[in-house]
This record gives structure tokens, C-alpha cells and sequence, in this order.
């Protein structure tokens, strides 16, 4: 295995794609401080599975991500891989390249891959192990830890050389076959225990099942008995059934028939309703007609008088047409008078308007004439007024330089005011922004100092919330801890009860009449309780009690002996002896001696019960003359000196009756009851502790995670502080910012506006020079410009007397022209007027001929409606002829509809008898139905009950019964005679013959089961054995190769000198430390811990390098391992590395130039850009020495 590259993404600084490539020989990673060169080992032990955050350099693991800096976000994944070449097994596993990359996300979520596959961080370990490449391993020597290894423990120095010996894998085994052995072993005890169990419980199931079979028995033969009985109660039902059936058939003959009538009946009378119905429908149609016959002749007297009215108002419509006729006959002759008279006017205004054009004619000649002259003076005038309009032209321009040169010079003073004051306001502005930036600088001060406290604060806030997170862990473990145990406790208590409950240990007889006492209470109410359940004590004495007893637990309470009189027949035929204690036969109490001052004795049995007061003298006769006693030699000796009976328990269970007998041993006694009771009573109790334990840890751990809520709730209240408190730094350090560029601005404004002002100066002088040329020309030009007007007034009189003479003529003209104008429109008038006329004209001979139309229409309607008038009159006589009729019509129809109804009812009356007949045929029906039902509700009943108890269809059976008759009463005799058989066996467990077979199958497949495991322990310690043998043998030559490696080094690396290494117990191999002792050239035998800094670092990589020699590893990382080391010490130790390039790769990160004179590769790591690192690479040219960039990305770097 080679290491071939290193990839970096997001992982602390390395914000891009950072990719480091290793070739054989050294590589060097050099760098200031603070550049990310540790960041590099970080990522070796995060992508070889570190856990430790604090290993790390981290508070927790999401620190390794990229947390962003001042230009750039943070990223979401922190990304490292390693690239091997393979060898090997490993190659045929996973081909030339083994990558292993480690993803972490923000969110949490953690994956490892190999080759880009999904894996576990186990699969990795594995990969590593007993290579010497691991989080832990010798191939990698930190920062600051150089001295590690020479002041660890001789344990913890052990650690590193089984690495080298590769003996991990082979403790991994062996730690792996000590928990399977342990389980087998933990398994073999659970096991032994269910076999007891298994046996035991089969002692008891068989005497159950040879009960059962009994049961079985007796069930066969009831069921038999009660098929014969069941089937001859079915065959009496449908006998029964039968005789009602054919009653039945013959009363609904007789319903038939009597319903045949009433039918009969029934028709003849709905025939009669069916004519009365006719007869009513007939009248009500006549009704109708005469309804509608009568409403035709209203409707025609109605219409009469409608069209009357009609001609009326037509005759008014014509007399209006006539009147309007004769209007328009004299309007016409009017309008046709009036159109000659405008005719003969329009003759006349034609000859006047001839005559006044040619006077128009000779007078637009004459003005002709004055205009041509008038318009050659004109243009004279015009060309003296262009003359004095230049000069007024020049002198405005002139007056216009005048003035542009006043306010030019106005500007020019307005600008310099304007610069003057700008200057006074960036002195101004100077002062203003030194007193913000001061403000600003003060505030920068104090985000910065709130900032740290916060970032303390957080700090405070995360370890606490660490702390209450472990403390959350243990609460967690000691509540599953807590609830593992109650449901132990609960099991126990649940068997305990169950075997209470099923009253096992009790003998047969006692138990069969505790059952008849819970089916007859008042019959068996003489009996009171068990001495067992009148008798209670804690489970530590209820062995003693239980061996104090001798078997009268099972003894049961009588309140008196008439008791056992009056039921000794039932009693003697309970299976088995019952034996009891009749209260009014007790014998009286006597008080004991008092054994409480002697040594060993514990004390009368009796203070150790608890009972009801009633059964005190019980239990005084049971225990009063008992003493429970430590051993069996203070009860012999008791008993020597004992003169009064009494009897002595000890703690193991020893009893000594009063007549001397001795009971050693577990005796049959009562089955534990007292044990048992006092058990279920601990259980119980431990029960309610272990309740109010668990509620106790539920609640606290409620409130642990309501204060890590609340404390999570405070991170986030100071992660959103400490980032607007940075948001304000950054902002202020905008300000800052902006106030120096303010600055600048100022700086660079001030010589800007000093030469605006000389500038402003300059012009301001030219413009006054400007200003005195221009008021010398406007003098002489105005001096022109007098001359010029007087010419122009005598020229403009001229013009004014020829254009009076011009307007004089204009105005005759324009006289004769309104004259004609007036001419004209007079006659325009005229035409207007006779055309007005045609048009009135015209519109009343329109109007003429409606009129005439209106009358022709008006008559006709009137004709119309005479004629509609003679019609309807005809319609009404022939309608009071038809009403007539149908009056008579419906007169007739009522007298024969009267008749029928008598009939109908004559009908109704003879029906009555018929409908009560059939009313009681009827319910005499009923009665035998309801009968048949009855019976057949019995049979269904006892249908149903054959198939709930002997599961036998009746219906089925019956097809094949033949009946005969038999002593019915006797056989009900002899199934009530088996079911008391059945009863007396008391509760019977039917499932105990297959339980049996299933406890014999089970208890041989526990046995074998019990063997397999045997065998595997064996076989596990046999492997523990051999693991051993081999670790131990490995381990041996292993140290004495890196010891002699070790001495031979110390003196290469020193000089001189010697080292060695020594085993604190050399018999025990695999458990022994390791000690180093060390002698620099000219010094004596001393502690490591005593060496200087440089000697440790010498003595360290000696170690190392003998364990290098005796086991390489593919690559070595020395973090600043030659910090301590002078010249001449640097290059031994870089000799040294040399002589192990030929196996091993070399990653040195290191300040010393001499190191890195030594590396094949060098890598820079830079921060350009803060917090973010980046390589720079060079490779060393073998010949001569000279760098050489790797690529042209990196040699741009280094540029």
C-alpha cells in the first residue's frame, strides 16, 4: 500500500479543491504560522476516523467545515480523501486505488466511503489495522506531541508496539471470542434455569394431562348421550310442527273461500262506485258546458257593445279628415299667390345690380393707379428703416457685450464667493469627519470588546450544554437501566401471580374444595381462609415459617367443627387428604419463655407474621411455641435445656420438633406457598420503588432537555448576536472606510479650487477691458442713429398724405360694393323665399292625399265592424238555445246518480258479515303461524346449542335418524350424572396433553441445545488460547527487534550514548508494560522525563524509528517534530529518515531550512486571501538541486 494523494474540500481553511500528491521519498509542508500547515495532519486523522472534536482542535466536529471569512460564504461540507495504491489482497478487493473519503454536512449527517461506496467507519479501522496508520498510531506524531510517547504510561507505550507487532487484529479476535464466550456462558446459566423450569413444570403438566384424558373421556360420552336425547327432541318438535301445519292448510281453505266472497263483494260494489263516478263525471261535464255556453254569450254581448264604440270612433276619424281637407284646399290657393308676387320682384333687382358693376369697374382703375405710386415711396421708407434698424442692431449688440460682460463679471465674483465658501466648508467637513471617524472608532472599539464577550459567552453556553448533554446520556442509560429491571421485576411478579392465581402448589383435594366454595358460597361459608393466606412475613423469614409450618400451610380454616360434621360425606369424597382447623377447637394460648436474651437466637416465630387479629390464636397454636434460631448447634443446644415443647427453626431451614425429631433438608412442605406470597408482596413493593424511580428519571430527564432546549435556545440567541454584532463591525469598518476616502476626496479637492481662484482672476480682468471697448462704439453708433431717424420722418409724411388720397378712393369703392352686396342679397332673398314656397306647396298636397287615405280607411273599418256585429248576435241566440239543453241534460243525470248511491249502500251492508268472517279466519291463521314459529324457534335453538356443544348439525343427522322409544327421563338421568362426574374434576387444563408433549420435545431440544453450547465454549477457549499463544509470540519478537533497532538508532542519532528497552513483568508477555531507559553520550542512566527538549525529540524518533525498522508503515506525518532540534541534530534526524525511504513515504511539515534541503517535494501552504490556504508546489531536481514548479497552476502561484 502507497500513499498517492490527498484531497481537501471545504475542510477547515482549504475552501477550494485543494489536491496534495505524494511520490516516493519526503514531501515537505512549509508555511508561517497560522497558514493551515497542521490543518493537513487534521485531515489525515479525520479521514482515518478521529471521533474527538478536541483532538481535533475543535469545540465540536461541525468546526472542520469551512466557516466562511471576510470575502467568502461559509460552504455547507467539509470533504477529505486518500488515495492508495493497492497491493495485493487489497488490490484483488478493491482493485489498483483505494480511495477512503469522509463527508460532513452542516446538518450532521456523516458518511464514509470507499471507492465511492457507502462504508463503515469499522470497515476502515480494519483496513488500517496492523498496518501502523491509524488516528492513534505510531505513523503519526503531532504538533507539540513529539514527548508523548516517552511520558505515557509503560501501559499506554505497549499500545504502540503491539501496533507493530500486528497484534490488534489478533486482540480484536480475542476481545471479540471473551463477549461471544461470555454470552455462551450467561446463555448456559439462562439455559440451566429453563431446563429446571422445563422439568419441573412437566412433573406437573402430567399429572394435569392424565386429568385431562379423564375429561376427554367422560366428554365423549355426554356428547354421545346428548346427540340420542338432542335428536329425540327434534323429532318430537317436528311431529309437533306437522299436526299444526295441516290445521293450518285447512283454515286457509276456508280464508280462501270467504275471501272469494268478499271479492265478489268487493267487485259488484266497486262496479256501482265505478257508475256513480261516471255519472258525476257526466254531470260535471255538462256543468262545464254550461259554464262555457253561458260565457260565450257574455263574451258576445261584450264584443257587441266593443265594436259600436269602434264605429263611433271611426266616424269621428273621418269627419277630422274632412275638416283638414278643405284646410289645405285654401292654404294652397294662399302660397300659389304669394309665388307670383316674388317672381315679379326678382325681375327688378336684376337690372339695378348690372348698373352698379360698372361703376365698381371705373373706380378699381383709379385705385389701381395710387397704389403703384404709394408702394414706390413705400419701399424708399423701408430702406431707411433697414438702415437705422442696423444701427439699432449694433447698438443692441454692443449693449449686449456690455451687459454679458457685466454678468460674466458677476459670475466670475459669484464663482469665486462659491469657491471661497466651498474652501471654508471642507475645513469644515475636515473637522466634522475627524469627530465621526473618533465616534466611529470609539463604537468599532466597543462592538469589538461586546463581540469577544459574546463569543465567551457562546463558549460558556456550549460547555454547559456538553455537560447537560452527558448528563442526559447517564439519565437515558440509568432509566433504560431502570426499566430493564421493573420488567424483569415484572415478569417475576407476573409468574408469581399467574401461579397464584392458578392455585399451583395446592394439594388436589384442598383445591377442589376451594372451587366448591367459590361455585357454593352460602353452602360452604363455614369455610374461613388458608393458614397460608392468614399468615404473612417478609420474604428473609418466609423460608423458616414456611419449614416452622411443616406443611400446615395447606390447612384449611374452619369457623367451627359442626362444620366438618354436617359435610363429612362431601368432604370424604374430595381426591386426596384435606386437613383443617375448626376455630372454636383451638387449644387456649400459653405464653412461651422468652428466648430473646440468648446469643443466636432470633426470636418467636410469632413476631415475625403478620395476620388478622381474628386468627391470632391460630397462629399462636401454629407458631407460639416455635423459635427461630441462627444454626442448627444453638438449636441443639436450645433444645437440651428445653423443658416446655417448643420447637426450633433455623436460617437454612433445619427444623427440631418438641419430641426430638430433626428435619434436615428441603422438605415436601406446602409447594412455598408463604414463599411465595412473601415474594409477590417484595416484588410488589420493589415494583411501586421501581415506578416512583422511573417517574423520577422521566421527570428529570424533562427537565434536562428543557434546559438544553433552553440552552440550545441561548446558543442561537448568541450566534444571532455574535453575527450582528459582526454585521456592526463590518459596518463600521465600511464607515472608517468611508471616512478616510473622505479624506482623500478633500485632500485631493483643496489644490483643485486654489486654482479655480487664480483662474477666476485672470478672467475677471479681461472682462472689465471688454466692458469699457463696448461703451466707446455704442456712442458713435447711437450719433448715426439720429440721423437717420430725421431722414426717415419727412419720408414717412409723404407716404401718409398719398396714402389718405388712396384710402379716400378705397373707401367709395367699398361703398358701391356693399350697395351691390345688399342688391344681391335681396335677390338671394327672393329666390329663397318662392323655393320656400314650391316646398309648402308640395308638403300640403303630401298632406291632402293621407287625409283622403285616412277616410277611405276609416270606412272600411266600419263596414268591418257592422259585419262582426251581425255575427256575433247570430252566435248568441244559438248559445242560449244549447244552455237550455244542457240544463235539461243535467237534471236528468242527478235523478239516476241519487238512485245508485241507494243501491251502493244496500251493497255495503251485506258486505259487512263477509269481511268479518274472514277477519277471524284471519287471526285463527295468526295463532297457528305464530305457534309453528315458536316451534321453529325451538328447533333453531336447539339447533344452535347441538352446534355450540357437540358441533353437530341436527338438520344434517336427522335425515338418517329412526326414532325409538326409550326412557327418556333415564337418559337425561345419566348425562346429568356424567356432567357431575365432569365437575367434580374441578378445573380442568385440556391443552396439558399437548403441553406435555410439547414440554417432553421441548426439554430434549433444551438438552441438546445445552450440549451445543458446551462444545462452543470449549471451542471458544480453545481459540482465546491459541490467540494468546500467537499475540504473545508476536509480541516477543517484535520487541526484540525494535529493541536492538532502538539501541542501535540511539547511538546512530546521538552519537553515542545507550537505550534500551525493558519489559516490567518479562513472564507475562501479553500484559506487561515497557519501559525506556536512555544514557546521552557523557551523562548517566536517567528518567526520560528528565532529558531536554531536543534529547526527548532524539530519544522519540529513535523509538520510532526502530519500530519503523522492525515494522514499516506505508507513510509517516511528523508535525514540527525538528522544532527542538539545533543544526547538527537536524541533520542526524534527517539522516536517519533517509535510510527508510526505500519502504516508507515522508510527510514533514517543518520551519527548518534543512529539512526541507532534504525533501524530494515541497508544498507552501499560503493564505493570499484571509482565512483562506492555498499550495504552492515545487519539485526538486535530483541533479541539480534547482526547484522546479510541478504544474503551471502552481509555478503561477509561486510567481
Amino acid at each position: 500500500m502507497r500513499l498517492k494523494k490527498l484531497t481537501l474540500h471545504g475542510f477547515k481553511s482549504f475552501a477550494d479543491r485543494t489536491e496534495l500528491d505524494f511520490d516516493a521519498g519526503i514531501t515537505a509542508i512549509v508555511g508561517p504560522n497560522g497558514c493551515g500547515k497542521s490543518n493537513v495532519v487534521d485531515a489525515f486523522k479525520w479521514v482515518l476516523g478521529e471521533q474527538s472534536a478536541k483532538s481535533l482542535r475543535g469545540r465540536q466536529m461541525l468546526d472542520v467545515i469551512f466557516n466562511g471569512s471576510s470575502g467568502r460564504k461559509s460552504s455547507g461540507m467539509a470533504e477529505v480523501a486518500l488515495t492508495f495504491e493497492a497491493e495485493g489482497e487489497l488490490c484483488e478487493q478493491y482493485g489498483a486505488e483505494v480511495v477512503i473519503t469522509r463527508r460532513l454536512y452542516r446538518s450532521g449527517q456523516s458518511d464514509y466511503l470507499v471507492n465511492n461506496k457507502p462504508s463503515r467507519l469499522k470497515d476502515i479501522r480494519e483496513l488500517f489495522m496492523d498496518t501502523g496508520c491509524g488516528v492513534d498510531a505510531y505513523s503519526l506524531i503531532e504538533q507539540g506531541k513529539v514527548d508523548l510517547l516517552l511520558q505515557a504510561s509503560n501501559q499506554e507505550r505497549r499500545a504502540v508496539l503491539e501496533e507493530a507487532a500486528g497484534i490488534s487484529k489478533y486482540k480484536a479476535r480475542r476481545k471479540e471470542a471473551q463477549r461471544r464466550l461470555e454470552n455462551v456462558q450467561q446463555n448456559l446459566l439462562r439455559l440451566g434455569d429453563i431446563v429446571s423450569e422445563v422439568e419441573k413444570q412437566l412433573r406437573s403438566v402430567k399429572l394435569q394431562a392424565g386429568k385431562a384424558r379423564n375429561y376427554q373421556q367422560y366428554v365423549t360420552q355426554l356428547n354421545e348421550m346428548k346427540s340420542q336425547y338432542y335428536l329425540a327432541e327434534y323429532h318430537r318438535l317436528m311431529e309437533q310442527q306437522g299436526h299444526l301445519r295441516v290445521e293450518l292448510d285447512e283454515v286457509n281453505q276456508d280464508l280462501r273461500d270467504s275471501k272469494i266472497k268478499q271479492d265478489l263483494a268487493e267487485s259488484n260494489r266497486s262496479e256501482l262506485e265505478l257508475q256513480l263516478v261516471d255519472y258525476g263525471n257526466k254531470i260535471s261535464g255538462i256543468e262545464n258546458q254550461l259554464t262555457q255556453t253561458v260565457g260565450q254569450i257574455t263574451s258576445a254581448t261584450d264584443n257587441i257593445d266593443l265594436l259600436h264604440q269602434r264605429i263611433e270612433e271611426q266616424g269621428e276619424i273621418l269627419n277630422q279628415a274632412r275638416r283638414r281637407l278643405q284646410t289645405y284646399h285654401t292654404q294652397t290657393e294662399i302660397l300659389q299667390r304669394q309665388q307670383k308676387e316674388l317672381e315679379s320682384q326678382l325681375g327688378e333687382f336684376t337690372g339695378e345690380d348690372q348698373s352698379f358693376n360698372l361703376r365698381i369697374q371705373e373706380l378699381q382703375k383709379q385705385l389701381t393707379e395710387k397704389t403703384l405710386d404709394l408702394t414706390e415711396l413705400t419701399e424708399e421708407v423701408e430702406a431707411e428703416k433697414s438702415n437705422l434698424i442696423e444701427l439699432m442692431r449694433q447698438i443692441a449688440q454692443a449693449n449686449n457685450m456690455i451687459n454679458q460682460t457685466s454678468i460674466q463679471h458677476q459670475n466670475i465674483i459669484s464663482n469665486r464667493e462659491r469657491l471661497e465658501a466651498r474652501q471654508t466648508q471642507l475645513e469644515s467637513q475636515r473637522s466634522e469627519i475627524q469627530t465621526r471617524r473618533s465616534g466611529l472608532q470609539h463604537e468599532f472599539e466597543e462592538v469589538q470588546e461586546s463581540l469577544t464577550a459574546s463569543e465567551n459567552d457562546l463558549s460558556q453556553v456550549q460547555r454547559q450544554y456538553e455537560e447537560l448533554h452527558q448528563q442526559a446520556d447517564q439519565i437515558t442509560k440509568d432509566l433504560a437501566h431502570a426499566r430493564e429491571k421493573r420488567s424483569a421485576v415484572r415478569s417475576r411478579h407476573d409468574v408469581l401471580h399467574d401461579m397464584e392465581h392458578k392455585q399451583q402448589g395446592l394439594d388436589k383435594g384442598v383445591r377442589t374444595l376451594l372451587e366448591r366454595k367459590e361455585e357454593k358460597p352460602e353452602e360452604f361459608a363455614g369455610i374461613l381462609t388458608l393458614v397460608a393466606d392468614a399468615i404473612h412475613t417478609d420474604l428473609e423469614h418466609a423460608k423458616m415459617i414456611e419449614t416452622a409450618l411443616a406443611g400446615r400451610d395447606q390447612c384449611v380454616v374452619v369457623d367451627k367443627a359442626e362444620f366438618l360434621e354436617r359435610h363429612c360425606p362431601l368432604l370424604t369424597e374430595l381426591p386426596g387428604q384435606v386437613n383443617f382447623f375448626p376455630m372454636d377447637l383451638l387449644a387456649p394460648v400459653v405464653n412461651p419463655r422468652d428466648y430473646g436474651h440468648i446469643d443466636g437466637v432470633i426470636g418467636l416465630a410469632t413476631k415475625f407474621v403478620r395476620n388478622d387479629p381474628a386468627y391470632d390464636q391460630l397462629v399462636h397454636v401454629l407458631l407460639g411455641k416455635t423459635v427461630l434460631v441462627r444454626d442448627l448447634t444453638t438449636a441443639m443446644t436450645l433444645r437440651r435445656d428445653d423443658n416446655a415443647g417448643m420447637r426450633f427453626v433455623t436460617l437454612d431451614g433445619e427444623l427440631i420438633e418438641s419430641d426430638g425429631s430433626v428435619h434436615i433438608g428441603v422438605g415436601k412442605g406446602g409447594g412455598g406457598l408463604i414463599s411465595r406470597k412473601s415474594e409477590l408482596e417484595a416484588l410488589t413493593a420493589q415494583l411501586a420503588e421501581l415506578d416512583e424511580q422511573i417517574n423520577q428519571l422521566d421527570q428529570l430527564s424533562r427537565q434536562t432537555n428543557e434546559q438544553q432546549r433552553e440552552l440550545a435556545a441561548r446558543q442561537q440567541q448568541l450566534r444571532t448576536k455574535i453575527y450582528e454584532f459582526k454585521t456592526a463591525r463590518v459596518q463600521l469598518q465600511t464607515n472608517l472606510a468611508n471616512c478616510d476616502e473622505q479624506f482623500r476626496k478633500i485632500a485631493q479637492e483643496e489644490p483643485i479650487i486654489k486654482s479655480e481662484l487664480d483662474s477666476l482672476e485672470q478672467q475677471e480682468n479681461f472682462a472689465i477691458e471688454q466692458q469699457e471697448q463696448a461703451l466707446e462704439k455704442v456712442a458713435t453708433l447711437e450719433s448715426q442713429q439720429s440721423e437717420a431717424q430725421y431722414k426717415l420722418q419727412a419720408m414717412q409724411g409723404q407716404l401718409q398724405t398719398r396714402l389718405v388720397d388712396k384710402n379716400k378712393l378705397a373707401e367709395q369703392l367699398t361703398e358701391l360694393k356693399i350697395q351691390a352686396g345688399q342688391l344681391a342679397e335681396k335677390r338671394r332673398a327672393a329666390v329663397n323665399a318662392i323655393n320656400s314656397l314650391k316646398q309648402r306647396i308640395q308638403q300640403i298636397h303630401a298632406s291632402y292625399e293621407t287625409a283622403v287615405v285616412e277616410i277611405q280607411s276609416a270606412q272600411t273599418r266600419i263596414q268591418q265592424a257592422e259585419r262582426q256585429i251581425l255575427n256575433l248576435e247570430s252566435r248568441q241566440a244559438k248559445a242560449y238555445l244549447d244552455k237550455q239543453e244542457l240544463q235539461a241534460e243535467s237534471a236528468w243525470l242527478r235523478q239516476h246518480r241519487d238512485a245508485h248511491q241507494q243501491t251502493l249502500q244496500t251493497l255495503l251492508d251485506s258486505t259487512q258479515d263477509v269481511r268479518q268472517r274472514v277477519e277471524t279466519l284471519q287471526q285463527r291463521t295468526q295463532d297457528l303461524a305464530l305457534k309453528i314459529n315458536e316451534l321453529t324457534v325451538r328447533q333453531e335453538t336447539l339447533i344452535q346449542r347441538v352446534q355450540e356443544e357437540l358441533q353437530v348439525d341436527v338438520e344434517h343427522a336427522y335425515g338418517q335418524y329412526e326414532y325409538q322409544e326409550r326412557d327418556w327421563e333415564a337418559v337425561e338421568d345419566e348425562i346429568n350424572e356424567l356432567k357431575g362426574k365432569i365437575a367434580r374434576l374441578g378445573n380442568v387444563n385440556v391443552d396439558a396433553i399437548a403441553e406435555q408433549e410439547q414440554l417432553e420435545a421441548r426439554e430434549v431440544f433444551l438438552h441438546s441445545q445445552q450440549k451445543d453450547l458446551i462444545e462452543a465454549q470449549e471451542k471458544l477457549q480453545d481459540l482465546i488460547q491459541k490467540l494468546d499463544e500467537e499475540s504473545a509470540r508476536r509480541f516477543k519478537e517484535t520487541f526484540e527487534s525494535v529493541r536492538a533497532n532502538f539501541q542501535d538508532l540511539f547511538r546512530k542519532i546521538f552519537g553515542g550514548g545507550k537505550a534500551d528497552l525493558v519489559l516490567d513483568n518479562p513472564d507475562d508477555a501479553l500484559e506487561s508494560g515497557i519501559d525506556i531507559l536512555a544514557r546521552p553520550p557523557g551523562k548517566e542512566t536517567r528518567s526520560v522525563s528528565l532529558l531536554s527538549g531536543g534529547e526527548k525529540t532524539m530519544t522519540t524518533v529513535a523509538l520510532l524509528m526502530a519500530i519503523f525498522k522492525s515494522r514499516p508503515s506505508p507513510f509517516c506525518i511528523l508535525d514540527e517534530v525538528d522544532a527542538a532540534l539545533d543544526e547538527a541534530n537536524v541533520d542526524r534526524f534527517n539522516l536517519v529518515i533517509q535510510e527508510f525511504l526505500s519502504h516508507s513515504q515522508f510527510i514533514v511539515i517543518s520551519h527548518n531550512k534543512r529539512t526541507m534541503s532534504y525533501a524530494n517535494v515541497l508544498y507552501g501552504i499560503t493564505m493570499q486571501e484571509a482565512g483562506i490556504s492555498r499550495r504552492v508546489a515545487v519539485k526538486f531536481d535530483d541533479k541539480s538541486g534547482a526547484p522546479k514548479p510541478i504544474n503551471k497552476d502552481d509555478e503561477t502561484e509561486a510567481a
